[in-house]
Parts: structure tokens; C-alpha cells; sequence
């Protein structure tokens, strides 16, 4: 069961691609920016969840249901693999 909370929480304003680019906060050192690896897998990312052209759009311009697509994908060390499997799951 997937609980979502019912606003993001992110007031600021942000590219859609630098709120997905905040997964990766966890393996970056203090100030480091995200590499081209990441910006490209974030960017991968997008495509696969259906936004691949809203990656520098504001972040608080997407409907509730595109941020919480993004919100599942939150935290997940590998973001395709946790998204496909998520996918993969029937709903009950």
C-alpha cells in the first residue's frame, strides 16, 4: 500500500529535474553538485515517468499526482529499478 502526503512539502521554486536531482543529496558531499551521470539518470528518469519535457519547469506548476510519482521516487538509491519493480506490482 503506497501512502502519499497530501501536499509535497516543497515551497520554493525548483526545476522539476532539480527535485528529482535530490535523490542523489545522499552520495554527494557538502556543496558538490550533481555529476553528469546523475543528471542524465534523473533526466532518464523523467522520460521513463512520463515528464521527460518538464524537467525545467517549476516544480509547484505539476499536478498533485505528477509530484507524487516523484515522491515515490524519493530516496531510492536506484531509481529505475525501484520505480520498474514498483510498476510491476498489481494493484490489490
Amino acid at each position: 500500500m503506497w501512502i502519499y502526503p497530501p501536499k509535497s512539502g516543497i515551497t520554493i521554486d525548483l526545476t522539476v529535474l532539480d527535485v528529482v536531482l535530490m535523490g542523489y543529496h545522499p552520495d554527494l558531499s557538502l556543496l558538490q553538485p550533481p555529476t553528469a551521470q546523475m543528471k542524465e539518470h534523473a533526466k532518464a528518469t523523467l522520460t521513463m515517468i512520463g515528464l521527460p519535457d518538464r524537467e525545467q519547469e517549476n516544480y509547484n506548476q505539476l499536478s498533485e499526482g505528477q509530484k507524487q510519482v516523484m515522491y515515490a521516487l524519493h530516496g531510492h538509491s536506484s531509481v529505475h529499478v525501484s520505480f520498474c519493480s514498483s510498476m510491476s506490482r498489481k494493484a490489490p
